[in-house]
């Protein structure tokens, strides 16, 4: 389901760690309700696109795919009937490289995330 309140977003999160990752939701504003993207690469995120959806979206599938080093995001208002949102962005933000180098515990994760914006 989508979210309901305005002021909260609720999706998927690849992380790396709390400065290097994607945040792939759909929030509710007063203008409607939306799907986005974003990445952080450093202590601050890049709203990397935004795309309103129709009024009368009740529930959405949210679709994060990679290959090798590309990441696409995608969604379904319809069950099947994906629109690709970003076609493919480079994953070096969730990188142990990205992140600092070293040895990293978990490596990156994937996941359900909400949160108040």
């Amino acid at each position: 389901q989508v979210p309901a309140t305005v002021g909260v977003s609720g999706g998927l999160a690849a992380i790396q760690n709390e400065t290097h990752q994607f945040y792939f939701a759909v929030q509710r504003t007063a203008g409607g309700l939306s799907t986005f993207v974003e990445k952080w690469n450093g202590p601050e995120p890049e709203r990397l696109i935004t795309a309103l959806l129709p009024e009368d979206t009740q529930s959405i599938e949210l679709r994060l795919t990679g290959d090798e080093q590309t990441l696409s995001f995608a969604y379904a208002v319809k069950p099947g009937e994906w629109r690709v949102l970003v076609p493919a962005t480079d994953s070096y933000p969730l990188s142990v490289q990205a992140a600092g180098g070293g040895i990293h515990f978990t490596g990156a994760l994937v996941g359900i995330h909400a949160r108040r914006e």
